[in-house]
């Protein structure tokens, strides 16, 4: 009884060492065992990237680690190495950091496995970023004032107002997110854009931004055309062509409202303006023609018409306006 109680405390001490023995030496196995892997590191245009390192980790162990180098054909070999999966990692100058598994058997030959590194994108400077993104927005423009141009007025005021978004210092945009209002018939949403446009260049003394304030005036003009306030959209006109009397689409404008109301002194003025800031421009000699006609003024009407004849001898109203000249000289 005495000798069993001394002997069984012997034996499970003996026990118990035996076990943690055991699970040491399994430790120390880990990630061991007949397996081989082999690879070749190659770049895109299939050339061996010689002198990569490569390091593999063993999956349910990522404190097995081995490491080597790729040889003058981009080659490397691992030994000895346990079953599963292991991770691949490959680091080689010039190249970006790359990453992959693959499997180890025993037993068996593994196919070696092929490695693709790739160079790094270049770095874009802050100038290629910008002009990148003025490349895409000029696209942008494009398209909407197209859009505009085939009186799609909601897809072109869809795009500028993406292009805003995009580059919302571009705030001449609002000109034309307003033109398409205005286009719409929608003249309160318009005239909250041309706003914008005024506020923001109320303090500016450049040429280009009183040429977009004059664009302006003569938008809210026109608006006020479509409303049949013709006293109202000529302030409005004068007030364009007193910020910018170099365009001449705005002088010719003025002066057809003027034509219109039938006062020809005020349009004779216009439609000279536009002659002589575009002078191989023959419409504004055509309305002068019309305009010296409708007073009487026979002399005039003749040289303006002539002088239309001279720069647009192909227009389609060239023969009527020959006529109208033998008319004229023959009274």
């Amino acid at each position: 009884m005495t000798l069993y109680r001394m002997i069984k405390p012997m034996v499970t001490l003996t026990l118990v060492l035996t076990l943690g023995f055991t699970a040491v030496m399994v430790h120390a196995q880990a990630g061991r065992g007949k397996g081989r892997l082999k690879g070749i590191v190659i770049d895109e245009e299939g050339k061996h990237v010689v002198n990569a390192l490569v390091e593999i980790a063993w999956h349910e162990d990522q404190k097995v680690k081995h490491e080597t180098r790729t040889n003058k054909k981009g080659r490397f070999v691992f030994m000895n190495l346990g079953s599963g999966n292991w991770q691949i990692f490959v680091d080689a100058e010039g190249y970006r950091h790359t990453e992959t598994r693959t499997n180890v058997l025993q037993l068996t030959n593994s196919p070696t496995i092929k490695i693709v590194v790739k160079k790094p994108k270049p770095t874009e400077s802050v100038e290629d970023i910008m002009k990148k993104e003025l490349k895409e927005s000029s696209s942008l423009a494009g398209k909407a004032n197209q859009l505009f141009a085939d009186a799609k007025y909601d897809e072109a005021q869809e795009l500028f107002e993406k292009l805003l978004k995009k580059q919302p210092q571009f705030y001449q945009t609002h000109f034309f997110i307003g033109n398409c209002y205005k286009e719409k018939g929608e003249f309160d949403q318009a005239m909250a854009e041309y706003k914008k446009i005024l506020e923001k260049t109320s303090e500016s003394t450049t040429e280009k931004d009183q040429q977009l304030r004059a664009q302006v005036q003569a938008a809210i003009g026109d608006i006020y055309i479509r409303k049949n306030d013709l006293k109202t959209a000529q302030e409005y006109f004068k007030k364009s062509l007193e910020l910018y009397p170099k365009d001449e689409i705005l002088a010719y404008n003025v002066g057809e409202i003027f034509f219109s109301s039938n006062k020809t002194k005020q349009a004779i003025h216009y439609f000279k303006l536009a002659a002589s800031v575009k002078t191989d421009w023959g419409e504004p000699h055509l309305k002068l023609g019309y305009t010296y006609l409708n007073t009487a003024d026979y002399k005039n009407a003749i040289a303006s018409f002539k002088k239309f004849l001279e720069l647009a001898p192909q227009s389609k109203q060239a023969a009527e306006i020959k006529e109208l000249i033998q008319s004229l000289e023959g009274m």
